[in-house]
């Protein structure tokens, strides 16, 4: 039984911990590369993300959910504003974190919604943090983030500082 245990503690620190895998070639090859999945079941309907890329600076992660075929980054490394957000994700991220030429976003409230039915918060690292959420109108004095410790959506003041993740 020890025996079983330190082999799965070391199976778990390889593939969470391990190094970098993902960095070069198409999605799917990317995947293939990090071969590390991560399956969630709510309510009898079994969803699967699977691990895209993970960089060494920082070990920066990029998961596939593959029920909706959208890609999430995890939380950016510091926090911004609305308009901030916006544009590292549509002007910063592909360079910064090796996410390839795709266009990522910030993610709706819409495809929050789904990612979270779809186990965002149990695959992904950071699930109990505030995150911006774009409300696909030019950001005025409020906008909306989504609150991982409530779970609720909050309409706030756009020039406050929240972390956001990225998506394609």
């Amino acid at each position: 039984m020890k025996l079983v245990l330190i082999i799965i503690s070391i199976l778990f620190s390889r593939s969470i911990y391990g190094l970098e895998c993902g960095e070069n070639g198409t999605i799917e090859e990317r995947i293939i590369e990090c071969n590390l999945s991560c399956d969630y079941n709510s309510k009898g309907h079994n969803y699967s993300w699977s691990l895209v890329t993970k960089t060494k600076r920082g070990s920066y992660e990029i998961w596939k959910d593959n029920q909706s075929g959208l890609l999430w980054s995890q939380k950016a490394p510091f926090w911004s504003d609305l308009p901030g957000a916006i544009n590292d994700c549509e002007k910063n991220f592909r360079q910064d974190y090796k996410a390839g030429i795709l266009f990522w976003h910030l993610p709706n409230q819409r495809d929050f919604e789904n990612a979270i039915h779809n186990g965002l918060l149990a695959c992904t690292p950071q699930p109990y943090e505030a995150y911006w959420v774009d409300t696909s109108s030019p950001p005025g004095s409020s906008g909306v983030i989504y609150n991982g410790i409530v779970k609720e959506f909050s309409r706030v003041p756009s020039n406050f500082s929240y972390d956001y993740r990225c998506v394609h």
